[in-house]
């Protein structure tokens, strides 16, 4: 009795090598002509939301490869492996595209030759970030640029991170096959994209079968263009109303920064951000309804928490502090204790990454 042989679709390495360098140089160049906070966070081609990790590179990528699938030569080539394999590369590049670039450990330290200059002289070396003089020449420009003081700092943040990288790896081979292949844990990101993949690969078939998927695709889309339609054009046009509010108490990402100056709100402790980004309410309909309740019931208990430990004297003066303030200042409920949630956030990171 004879078995079959299963063919092994070959990787694309070079084609995904080469279209995640493209996608590096552009990147850049994109965010120099988006316009001001908040919104430049909207367009970019990095992250759009704030801890979410929704990057819109993939998106982007795999919605311009719709037009292609009945392109001849290209048809063959819109196969689930050749669309990962586009995912994967603009998802990893996507993560140093976008607004949150800044607080990567390597720009970090540069801003803190400039802020702290005679501290950092004697606990930051300069293979981590060169002199101050070099560095402040990153805010005025003009100048050559100093390769000799950049070529250590430069392969150092690499190695970091290669080898920052290869550790989440590992701990991707540990975890996946028991929460992926067993358990199956549901994961919204992953659930939309492979839709848009499926929606890809059936457009280059022969066979349309997916009329009922499209409708609704088609419908969301509608609805997202409409809505962000509206806010791009408040975003280059003052006198386009602000149907949506993003002029005011806006963060980067979308969430309505909830200010000092609202003190109905502002008089709950662990209330910093609400968000008008619609496609994070997009992604929690992909997750399960018991995960949605998970979320929602420790919330709940986290600004119950928040606002006992205010009442019996933690975390004074934190009520004159708007938005984003309750998380990055102190006194945070993220970085001080006896909360210190940081490590919450490490977790969830692993989790991210594993699936």
């Amino acid at each position: 009795m004879s078995v079959a042989e299963k063919q092994v679709e070959r990787i694309p390495w070079v084609w995904t090598t080469v279209f995640a360098a493209i996608l590096a140089f552009v990147g850049p160049a994109w965010m120099s002509f988006l316009p001001a906070f908040p919104f430049f966070s909207q367009y970019n081609l990095g992250s759009l939301t704030c801890f979410m990790f929704l990057q819109s590179s993939p998106w982007i990528a795999l919605l311009l490869i719709a037009p292609l699938a009945k392109i001849g030569p290209l048809r063959n080539k819109i196969t689930p492996v050749n669309l990962a394999c586009l995912y994967v590369a603009s998802m990893a590049t996507s993560f140093y595209l976008g607004p949150q670039r800044w607080c990567f450990p390597g720009r970090v330290f540069y801003a803190d030759r400039i802020i702290y200059a005679e501290r950092t002289a004697d606990i930051i070396p300069t293979w981590m970030a060169p002199p101050t003089d070099i560095c402040k020449q990153i805010i005025a420009g003009g100048v050559p640029i100093p390769w000799g003081e950049w070529v250590a700092p430069i392969l150092f943040w690499w190695i970091f991170d290669v080898v920052m990288a290869t550790f989440m790896l590992s701990l991707t081979n540990v975890l996946r096959y028991q929460w992926i292949d067993v358990e199956k844990v549901p994961f919204p990101h992953a659930i939309a994209i492979n839709e848009l993949i499926n929606i890809d690969t059936h457009l280059a078939g022969t066979k349309l079968k997916i009329a009922g998927r499209m409708n609704p695709f088609l419908i969301g889309m509608a609805i997202g263009l409409l809505y962000q339609g509206t806010v791009m054009l408040g975003a280059y046009f003052p006198w386009f109303p602000d149907i949506f509010g993003w002029r005011e108490n806006t963060c980067a990402h979308g969430g309505f920064s909830v200010p000092a100056t609202i003190p109905a709100l502002a008089s709950i402790v662990g209330l910093a951000i609400m968000n008008k980004q619609i496609t994070i309410y997009a992604l929690a309909y992909l997750a399960p309804l018991s995960t949605i309740f998970n979320v929602w019931f420790w919330y709940v208990v986290f600004v119950i928490a928040a606002q006992i430990l205010y009442n019996i004297g933690y975390y004074t003066g934190i009520l004159e502090l708007g938005g984003c303030g309750r998380v990055w200042c102190h006194p945070s409920l993220f970085y001080d204790p006896p909360l210190a949630l940081s490590g919450v956030f490490c977790g969830g990171m692993v989790a991210f990454t594993a699936i």
